[in-house]
Parts: C-alpha cells; sequence; structure tokens
C-alpha cells in the first residue's frame, strides 16, 4: 500500500480531514535531489463519542456491626460504570514534505 494509501485509510476512520499526500523519510522520494523541507501542520481533529467503562476503586472506613463493634472494613466495593465520552476535538500534528 502506498502512503497516500495509509492517509486514505487513516482519513476513513474520521481522524485526519482535507489531508494532502505525506511523504516520509529524506528527500521527499524523488529521484536525485528534492528541493523542499519538513513542515509540521497542526489540525483541530473531531474525534467522536463513544461508550467506555471507567473504573472507581473500592472506599475502605470504619463499618460497626450489630452489637457495636468498629471495624475496618470495605464501605463501597471497586466497580466500573458504563459511562458516555462525548465528542470533542484534539490539536493533531504532522509533519509534511514542502517542495521550494
Amino acid at each position: 500500500m502506498s502512503h497516500n494509501g495509509v492517509a486514505r485509510v487513516i482519513r476513513n476512520v474520521g481522524r485526519i480531514h482535507n489531508s494532502t499526500p505525506v511523504r516520509f523519510g529524506l528527500g521527499g522520494g524523488h529521484r536525485g535531489h528534492s528541493h523542499g523541507h519538513y513542515v509540521t501542520r497542526c489540525e483541530q481533529v473531531l474525534v467522536p463519542g463513544y461508550w467506555g467503562l471507567q473504573y472507581h476503586a473500592a472506599t475502605y472506613g470504619w463499618v460497626y456491626d450489630s452489637c457495636g463493634h468498629r471495624s475496618w472494613g470495605v464501605l463501597e466495593a471497586a466497580h466500573h460504570d458504563r459511562v458516555w465520552f462525548p465528542a470533542r476535538y484534539e490539536t493533531q500534528s504532522r509533519q509534511v514534505w514542502v517542495r521550494y
């Protein structure tokens, strides 16, 4: 798969928008000497919302039995909750080859 194919696959999962071909390595992949340089491009990308698990550690404290005796124990057991993580924008950066 070519480098353009990789960018196309990444774009199809909604991570990169309006992508230009990205060249990897030195010289931009041309025969002989290619005049240019790498530029870091930063772009805002929408990361879609998703369902996930949020872990809650156990809570410990003093527990009293029916006779009034106090002992150290678990107040609330560890558990997972299913929560919705809303869509958000994040800044992604990438190196792009730019010819002179």
